[in-house]
């Protein structure tokens, strides 16, 4: 099947792939079930054109009961010819159990397309701990992600997904896949953590690798390693990642002068950072070494953006316990001449961090 503005739709992937022009119905006579456009080539409904079938059966599955007959046929089309031995769904007629596709989106049905997106033939029994998070999905190769999920990608350009919306079953899918509380509404944690997965998307190979030089070209992250350059140059590589893991956990924390905040650099712009409200020569010299600029120290510059980078995109577990807040008493004793007033909080608790001695930073975190 060719779309009507010339580009090949869906028909012409599940043609290459299983042999078959389109679903046959649940009659057997081998009518055919197009794929679902809306006349543009696109998914019904949707601008998100899936690019394999692996892709499609991940957005009828997003869709959910919103999916047309067609799309769900479809779908179980590709689940019969490419889910390997013992794929065949099954259904019921006039009391009978038939293989084929009969386009009804039922239990069945919405549990085979869950195990062939995890990898699994969708026929076979769930790998207990194998759940729908599994980062690279079936088909999901080439240039793409370790961390691609094809059902995230497809959920978060759904129509309704968005922030601000409440009781979404749509939302409520979106964060099972992300892994976290499933509630439908769609609220700070829920973008952060989509966020946090499109940053290590963008910025991840297909074996899991970080690309430092894309990474390098971003400008939130020339920010986000500038500043803690700019507050812990000296101090080594327990001290960089403190305060890389500070700057990530404001964004998922509704207290004080960053509430609402969901990216670092919108944490950096509610203030807070020294080095970054009032650049010092350590954060130029940082920024130098981003713009491609003469820098003093490019050799220590490599070593902390090799110690952040997994940080800014979650893959390295926090080493501070969730901190938010910290000073340098040395610098602290410099400009002032009592400790910050918030330190004497009994909503905070000092943490103990290894690595870091208390002269150089004293860290916090809301008990």
């Amino acid at each position: 099947m060719v779309a009507s503005n010339g580009d090949a739709g869906m028909g012409d992937a599940l043609k290459t792939a299983t042999g078959n022009t389109g679903a046959t119905n649940a009659s057997g006579t081998g009518s055919t079930s197009p794929a679902a456009t809306n006349g543009t080539g696109n998914a019904a409904g949707n601008d998100y054109v899936p690019e394999s079938p692996e892709e499609y059966v991940a957005m009828v599955y997003a869709k959910g009961d919103t999916a047309t007959a067609d799309e769900i046929a479809s779908a179980q089309l590709i689940l019969e010819n490419l889910g390997g031995e013992g794929s065949a769904l099954q259904y019921k007629v006039d009391g009978k159990t038939v293989d084929g596709v009969d386009g009804i989106l039922g239990g069945k049905t919405t549990a085979a397309m869950e195990r062939f997106i995890r990898g699994e033939s969708p026929g076979q029994q769930a790998t207990p701990g194998n759940d729908a998070v599994s980062g690279n999905l079936t088909g999901a190769k080439s240039d793409k992600s370790k961390y691609f999920n094809q059902t995230i990608d497809a959920l978060q350009n759904k129509d309704g997904v968005k922030f601000g919306t409440k009781n979404n079953s749509d939302v409520r899918k979106l964060q099972k896949e992300l892994g976290i509380k499933a509630d439908g509404h769609f609220g700070n944690k829920t973008q952060v953590a989509l966020n946090t997965y499109n940053r290590r998307v963008e910025f991840t190979d297909a074996d899991g690798n970080i690309r430092l030089d894309r990474l390098q070209a971003n400008q939130e992250f020339q920010d986000y390693a500038s500043t803690i350059a700019g507050e812990s140059i000296g101090q080594g590589d327990n001290s960089w990642k403190m305060v890389a893991n500070v700057i990530m956990n404001r964004t998922h924390n509704s207290r004080d002068g960053w509430l609402g905040a969901t990216t670092p650099f919108e944490v950096l712009n509610s203030g807070g950072f020294d080095a970054y409200d009032d650049p010092n020569s350590a954060y130029e010299n940082a920024a130098n070494y981003f713009s491609g600029a003469s820098s003093t120290s490019p050799g220590i510059m490599n070593r902390l953006v090799d110690s952040v980078a997994p940080i800014y995109l979650g893959l390295e577990p926090d080493n501070t316990g969730g901190s938010v807040l910290y000073y340098s008493p040395e610098t602290q004793s410099k400009l002032y001449d009592a400790p910050p007033s918030w330190s004497a909080s009994t909503k905070l608790e000092e943490m103990s961090i290894e690595g870091i001695r208390s002269n150089d930073f004293r860290v916090f975190r809301y008990k």
